[in-house]
């Protein structure tokens, strides 16, 4: 408390900082659930961008990708390089979570166990796939997979039946 008095006295008041503790996934996208207007601005770090998001109002969850692991956001966006850092996206929700190679996203506090499919998950998609090649017998088998996967939702495809 003296030092807080004598700083206010001096005119001196240190800077306030964040100490969140945020869990990480290495090689995850939190895919979607951006705050609005998007917040990606630079950072130099997970750490940092955890520490963004703890200091962000709506913030519990990030994805920060490193510059040159997505050439497609490195030319989309105007944002400076932050000594080699990357690109911090804040958002609301981890909902949208899928494996991603080179992101690494995390949340504030303790993130939500990844998804389960459970088997009845399991047998609806593989229903759903022979449905699709029945009536679209010239397509790629791949294909149909795929659809399923995407209309299952982006989070639950990542868990394997």
């Amino acid at each position: 408390v003296a030092v807080c008095v004598a700083a206010m006295l001096h005119g001196t008041v240190p800077a306030p900082r964040s100490t969140a503790t945020c869990s990480t996934r290495a090689d995850t996208d939190f895919d979607g659930n951006d705050l609005k207007p998007v917040h990606a601005q630079p950072s130099r770090s997970p750490d940092e961008c955890c520490q963004t998001c703890a200091t962000t109002a709506n913030c519990s969850v990030w994805t920060f990708i490193p510059h040159g692991a997505a050439p497609e956001i490195d030319q989309q966006t105007t944002l400076p390089s932050a000594g080699g850092g990357g690109v911090c996206f804040l958002k609301y929700s981890a909902a949208g979570a899928r494996p991603f190679k080179g992101y690494t996203s995390g949340c504030v506090g303790p993130c939500p166990p990844p998804p389960v499919k459970d088997d009845f998950d399991c047998r609806m998609r593989s229903l759903a796939v022979e449905y699709a090649r029945y009536i679209q017998p010239f397509r790629p088998a791949a294909a149909f997979s795929d659809i399923a996967d995407a209309l299952n939702g982006a989070a639950s495809s990542s868990a394997t039946c």
